[in-house]
């Protein structure tokens, strides 16, 4: 599998997560944890 194809799918499977955990609790803390975990992501796959 590529990297797009991984980074895309978590895109749309952690975009579905995130909208669910949302609705059930504060929607400002899930729009961060959704900025800055693929931030950190992205940076840890320079390393590689």
């Amino acid at each position: 599998m590529s990297a797009t194809s991984v980074l895309n799918s978590g895109a749309v499977i952690g975009g579905m997560l995130a909208s669910k955990l949302a609705d059930r609790s504060c929607p400002q803390r899930i729009v961060a944890t959704t900025f800055v975990l693929p931030a950190i992501t992205l940076t840890l796959m320079t390393f590689a």
